[in-house]
């Protein structure tokens, strides 16, 4: 939506005149209601346009691609010394824990020397967060090239920090679909919602062009088991060989779109040398203040880090890998979606089709695939979030309206605790905070494995765009299969049951039926209310 400029000077034209009109005896309270109604809409509508035209104006940027592998360099012979003969395939690790999931970003930033590439959805200023930019920082002193790519709707810093460290020169920051109102940036949904509610949710992390991290995790201590208030159940997948290329060519597609901009199209006040140096100094004092408050040791100096890399190197399965990515053409195009594209395979679906997803609202056209499977005599399992641990409340609202019938066909329906057995492989200060889903997983007949940041909803499939990695590999989905049925067990999740007689859903801890009094176990009173209040709004193609 353009903002009509030719409104604001006919607008003082009319408002001006009435102004002078008016007596202080005269003035009645309908009227300075009106007046100060008007004012505020024009001072709005004065900060809405200035800041669009900012947005609109600055289109310039410097188109750039990943760079060609280094196989000669310490990190590439570490690739090039497990690779397969085959050099159509891939290696793959899975990382189905907090702990080492840091710890190979942390090794690979500090192990890059030519560029590294990261895209992600969220990336807070927290302890993991200050010392993984930290890293960047210390790669781009380096003369590492440094792409950093972030969706503008939650970030966490603002635009003079961002700005200090975009003033690097080996160092760049671009934000994805950026907010124009710089300042509240929730005004933009007045003018523009139709854009701004489109998000880009990928996440990855690449450095040399040469391995890569592709999953559900964004850059947050809550997803690497380090917050006292909540953590995450995840997976990431470790890739290195033809994939990563591919991976890369995706990154390089949102970040010569026309939907990312520098971050100094966007703060237009000038950051002097000695001002971003101050930011860079206090980060580099807060990352080592922060290494030494995480509970376990990354690795540090070269020769741990390359053991590191190599140890799970040695552990990669070799596989054949497609990576999936929506376009960025998709925050306005509306074009058909991955998320799509990975339901369309559950239609290929002989025997068995698990999925750990942590937001999934199937709609009508995915009850109607569930149920094809069903009448096929496939086993169609689903974990997904409880109300109690599910991060996104409505989302739940969304949800819970389909489980009577997902339980009628046949479905293994299971919701994940908020006191789930993963707390135990958390730090002691994080063991005692809550468990909540964030996987994104999709395991087809023992076989096909989808990993990557593509939930099971209407947001997923038409207005975020996604990544993920399809993995053709029997021995790869038995160890994801392993930790999937980990995930059912009583002491992870519940197991949701329909009730004979009263059609009713009942959850169960394993063969332990729950009184049928209880419902949404662990929920509090105001949170089932919310949900009753949530599933009145016809919201569910926004959730």
């Amino acid at each position: 939506m353009q903002v009509r400029w030719w409104l604001i000077p006919l607008f003082l034209v009319f408002l001006l005149p009435q102004l002078m009109m008016l007596s202080v005896q005269d003035v009645a309270w309908w009227q300075v209601f009106v007046l100060v109604c008007s004012s505020v809409g024009l001072s709005l509508g004065l900060l809405i346009g200035l800041n669009w035209v900012v947005l609109r104006r600055d289109r310039l940027r410097s188109p750039s691609v990943a760079v060609s592998p280094d196989w000669n360099s310490p990190l590439g012979e570490c690739c090039q010394a497990q690779r397969s003969d085959d050099a159509r395939l891939s290696g793959v690790k899975l990382m189905d824990s907090a702990q080492p999931a840091l710890s190979i970003r942390f090794a690979l930033a500090n192990l890059a020397q030519h560029s590294i590439d990261a895209q992600y959805y969220i990336w807070e200023g927290d302890r993991s967060g200050r010392v993984l930019l930290h890293a960047l920082l210390a790669a781009a002193d380096r003369g590492v090239r440094v792409r950093l790519l972030l969706d503008d709707y939650t970030l966490s810093k603002g635009d003079p920090y961002l700005a200090a460290f975009n003033a690097h020169p080996y160092m760049e920051i671009r934000l994805f679909n950026p907010f124009s109102h710089r300042f509240i940036k929730s005004l933009g949904f007045l003018t523009d919602a139709g854009r701004l509610n489109h998000r880009m949710h990928n996440k990855l992390f690449v450095v040399d062009n040469m391995m890569g991290i592709v999953g559900g995790r964004n850059i947050a201590d809550y997803y690497f088991g380090l917050s006292d208030h909540h953590n995450f159940r995840d997976l990431d997948v470790l890739l290195t060989g033809p994939g990563v290329e591919e991976v890369s060519h995706s990154f390089d597609l949102f970040w010569n779109s026309r939907w990312s901009f520098k971050v100094s199209a966007l703060y237009r006040r000038p950051i002097s040398t000695r001002r971003a140096l101050e930011y860079h100094a206090a980060l580099r004092q807060e990352a080592s203040h922060d290494l030494g408050q995480i509970p376990f040791d990354l690795p540090s100096g070269e020769t741990t880090q390359i053991a590191f890399v190599n140890e799970l190197l040695a552990s990669m399965v070799w596989a054949p890998v497609t990576v999936v990515y929506d376009l960025p053409e998709k925050v306005v195009d509306g074009s058909v979606s991955i998320a799509a594209r990975v339901e369309k395979l559950w239609d290929t679906v002989q025997h068995e089709l698990l999925a750990e997803v942590a937001y999934f609202i199937p709609g009508k056209s995915g009850l109607r695939s569930i149920a094809a499977l069903l009448e096929r005599g496939v086993d169609v399992t689903i974990v997904t979030n409880s109300l109690a641990s599910n991060d996104v409340p409505p989302v739940h609202s969304g949800y819970m309206v389909y489980r009577q019938r997902l339980l009628r066909l046949g479905v293994g329906l299971y919701e994940y605790r908020p006191n789930a057995k993963d707390r135990a492989s958390w730090t002691e200060l994080a063991q005692k905070s809550e468990s909540r889903l964030h996987t994104k997983t999709y395991l087809i007949d023992r076989r096909f494995t989808v990993i990557g940041s593509i939930n099971a909803d209407p947001r997923s499939r038409w207005l975020n765009t996604e990544v993920g990695l399809m993995i053709d590999s029997e021995a790869f989905a038995q160890e994801v299969r392993s930790f999937l049925q980990m995930g059912v067990k009583p002491n992870y999740s519940y197991r949701l049951l329909l009730d004979e007689q009263s059609q009713q859903v009942r959850w169960a801890l394993g063969d332990k039926l729950l009184p049928a009094h209880v419902s949404d176990p662990h929920a509090t009173l105001w949170e089932k209310i919310k949900m009753r209040l949530l599933r009145l709004l016809p919201i569910e193609e926004q959730l």
